[in-house]
């Protein structure tokens, strides 16, 4: 016999919540990738904008939601411009939290 599986509460529509992507940075292997001249780490990464529709979760469900409000939270230390060109600079860190509705439940 399996052991049911427990999604927790379901959320009406309508209401919000807060939901924070993984951290991102430039020494993370598929979060980076060489710049065109190839001489440095361009760093990529995907951001919704306000008024985006798409899946977020929250715990383990999925609900359809449109983006309200969006933050960024930037960590460690970039010296790159302080030094000489050829310095890579130190570590840095993106981090985003989207405040979202829920349209579909």
């Amino acid at each position: 016999m399996t052991k049911p599986i427990n999604l927790g509460k379901r959320l009406p529509v309508g209401d919000t919540f807060l939901t924070t992507t993984k951290r991102m940075g430039k020494g993370r292997s598929g979060q980076s990738k060489l710049n065109a001249e190839g001489t440095g780490l361009l760093i990529t990464y995907v951001v919704y904008p306000p008024g985006t529709k798409r899946l977020f979760t929250k715990g383990k469900r999925a609900y359809y939601c449109e983006v309200i409000r969006i933050t960024e939270q930037t960590t460690g230390v970039h010296i790159g411009s302080l030094l000489p060109p050829l310095y890579e600079g130190g570590i840095r860190f993106w981090q985003f939290t989207y405040l979202v509705k829920i349209l579909e439940s």
